[in-house]
């Protein structure tokens, strides 16, 4: 069993790891697509057109401190000159270029072939800048990569001028590790604890199949020892018969008997196991009628007269007129001769049996009573279980652990409720309740 709760966790682990990683990769694909646009859109913001207003107050205000402004000459044009400068940004402008410190800004005027910068720290060469920008023109999107120079553009022409944000796709790569760290720990955190659970709830899903296993099992051993003494009684019974061929069938008559016994004991081992099958099948819905419960008990309780008799046991009975139940008389007559042949079967002489069913409340209710039988604490929760039958009873009692279980399926189909209770005083009780016609 332990192999069985083994194949469990590895079989949950397995399903619950790939929905995590299905579900880990879509998350991260999304936060990834989601950082991407969302540089793209801060590149966006930060080559908004400038405030060509900032011109005017730089010339009232020549000697006003103002941000690092670098001309890059480009193959075609010389050493930046005495020339008038593109318009500087305004002061809300540069503070938005400033708040992303690894987005770098250049102007290019396109008709004078003049490259400006605006950082107070360009990430790239001066050297490929023109070779850069020029490539950047080039490109049909205002919004790309340069695989060849690992970095990442924004552009926006207006007039004869760019104004271009360029990243370099380090910073991407950076915030998608960190995604693959978040969720690489967060996966194996959650495969962790879905772990443990699954460790533990293990233990309750394997419990109650390691007890039907262990239960079959039980009945495999028990029916075999059951099959082997009437099969041995048969094959002894027989191979006398054979023995004298020319010997008066009426000299073996105990052998015929003995061997007519063992082969209606595996009859009735056959017919219970076939029963139970059955009933597996049916559910609430099969076919419901009326039944006059009161009769059916009454005839049980007549069919057990002259065995409790033969027994020296006391039989008692308070059966009430006209009670009704919604079932078929076949599984009530099953309930009350499995009940009855329970209490027979295990009272012992000089006993007491009480039978009733009468009317409480909105039910009816259907009791069995013996006075001095006795389940023990430990037997009485399995008492319903297929195959189940205590130690005690295994080696003093006929039967193979069905009879109680083909009543307890039988409660259920019919929507009743079959309890039981036991003590050493007050001896053992089953107690069907049915709802009232």
């Amino acid at each position: 069993m332990k192999n069985y709760r083994k194949n469990f966790i590895l079989l949950n682990m397995g399903l619950i790891c790939f929905v995590l990683i299905v579900t880990f990769s879509f998350i991260g694909f999304e936060l990834y697509q989601s950082e991407y646009f969302n540089l793209k859109n801060t590149m966006s913001l930060v080559v908004k057109p400038w405030n060509t207003n900032a011109v005017h107050s730089e010339k009232d205000n020549p000697s006003k401190e103002t941000e690092t402004h670098k001309e890059i000459p480009t193959e075609n044009s010389s050493a930046p000159s005495h020339k008038e400068k593109l318009p500087r940004p305004t002061k809300t402008a540069r503070e938005r270029s400033h708040k992303y410190d690894n987005i770098d800004t250049i102007f290019y005027d396109e008709k004078e072939e003049k490259i400006s910068v605006l950082s107070d720290f360009f990430s790239f060469e001066e050297d490929n800048v023109s070779d850069i920008v020029k490539e950047i023109v080039r490109q049909e999107n205002d919004f790309g990569k340069l695989g060849q120079y690992h970095l990442l553009y924004y552009k926006e022409k207006t007039e004869a001028n760019y104004k271009i944000a360029v990243t370099d796709m380090s910073y991407m790569n950076i915030r998608l590790l960190k995604i693959v760290v978040v969720l690489i720990a967060a996966f194996l955190l959650s495969a962790v604890l879905l772990f443990a659970v699954s460790s533990r709830l293990s233990k309750f899903v394997a419990e109650p199949i390691e007890k039907a296993i262990s239960m079959e099992r039980q009945f495999m051993t028990d029916i075999s020892h059951d099959l082997k003494t009437p099969i041995a009684v048969i094959s002894a019974n027989t191979s006398i018969l054979k023995s004298n061929p020319n010997a008066i069938i009426g000299d073996y008559t105990q052998w015929l008997d003995s061997t007519d016994t063992s082969a209606k004991d595996m009859m009735n081992m056959i017919n219970e196991i076939t029963t139970l099958s059955k009933l597996e099948s049916v559910d609430r819905h099969f076919e419901k009628e009326k039944v006059d419960l009161s009769d059916i008990v009454r005839q049980c309780v007549l069919q057990m007269e002259s065995v409790a008799y033969e027994n020296r046991i006391t039989l008692e009975w308070n059966i009430e007129e006209n009670l009704t139940v919604i079932a078929t008389a076949e599984y009530m007559k099953r309930i009350c001769n499995g009940l009855s042949e329970n209490a027979l079967k295990y009272e012992q002489s000089g006993g007491k049996i009480t039978v009733t069913a009468v009317v409480s409340g909105k039910q009816i209710v259907l009791s069995v009573h013996n006075l001095n039988s006795h389940i023990s604490s430990d037997d009485l929760p399995h008492i319903f279980d297929r195959f189940y039958r205590s130690d005690k009873t295994r080696n003093t009692t006929k039967g193979h652990g069905l009879g109680l279980s083909i009543i307890k399926r039988i409660t259920d189909i019919i929507g009743a409720k079959i309890t039981v209770e036991s003590s050493s005083e007050n001896g053992t009780r089953f107690t069907v309740r049915f709802d009232a016609v």
